[in-house]
C-alpha cells in the first residue's frame, strides 16, 4: 500500500531557511538550464548572504554539486558571501566535506 502526502506542515511556514533554500534551488536550476541549452546568458551566479541561517548541510551539498558540475567540463562562476562571524574553516571543515 502506498501513501501519498497531501500536505506538509511546517512549524514556521515561511521561515528564512526555507525561502533561502527555494531561492538557491531556483537560481542553480536556471543557471544550469541556460548552460545546458546554450542560451546566451551570463554564466555566473552571485548570492549575497544566502546561507545565513541555513543548515550547513545545504552548503556542503551545493559545494558537491558545483564540484561535480565543474568536473564534467561545464564552466561557470558561483560567487557568494558568508555573513557570519568566524572563518569558513571553523564552520565547515574536512569532516563535513
Amino acid at each position: 500500500m502506498m501513501r501519498f502526502i497531501d500536505k506538509i506542515n511546517f512549524y514556521d511556514g515561511e521561515s528564512k531557511g526555507q525561502n533561502r533554500g527555494r531561492t538557491l534551488v531556483y537560481d542553480i536550476a536556471i543557471l544550469l538550464h541556460t548552460i545546458k541549452n546554450q542560451i546566451n546568458c551570463p554564466r555566473f551566479l552571485i548570492h549575497d548572504g544566502l546561507f545565513d541561517g541555513m543548515d550547513r548541510a545545504h552548503f556542503i551539498e551545493l559545494y558537491n554539486l558545483i564540484e561535480n558540475t565543474l568536473s564534467q567540463g561545464i564552466k561557470f562562476q558561483y560567487i557568494m558571501t558568508l555573513n557570519e562571524e568566524g572563518t569558513l574553516n571553523q564552520n565547515f571543515g574536512d569532516f563535513e566535506k
